[in-house]
């Protein structure tokens, strides 16, 4: 799993935690639903500033979509 698969699947991870949908995430991001399921399977680099929203809206730190162990 390459880094962008991880980021990827540790928003997914949070964001299933709060009970939200990527369709809720999207829009509280102003990106589109698909841009963002992108960006969870891996698929499409984030920008370090969309990644500071996405983790202010998943109420984390950005970091944490860095820590190990890895998640499969």
């Amino acid at each position: 799993m390459n880094i962008n698969q991880q980021v990827g699947r540790r928003i997914k991870v949070r964001r299933v935690e709060l009970g939200m949908t990527q369709a809720e995430l999207a829009e509280k991001l102003s990106v589109g639903q698909s841009n963002l399921s992108y960006i969870e399977r891996g698929e499409r680099d984030v920008s370090v500033s969309l990644l500071d929203e996405i983790a202010f809206a998943l109420k984390c730190k950005p970091e944490d979509f860095f820590k190990w162990p890895q998640v499969d």
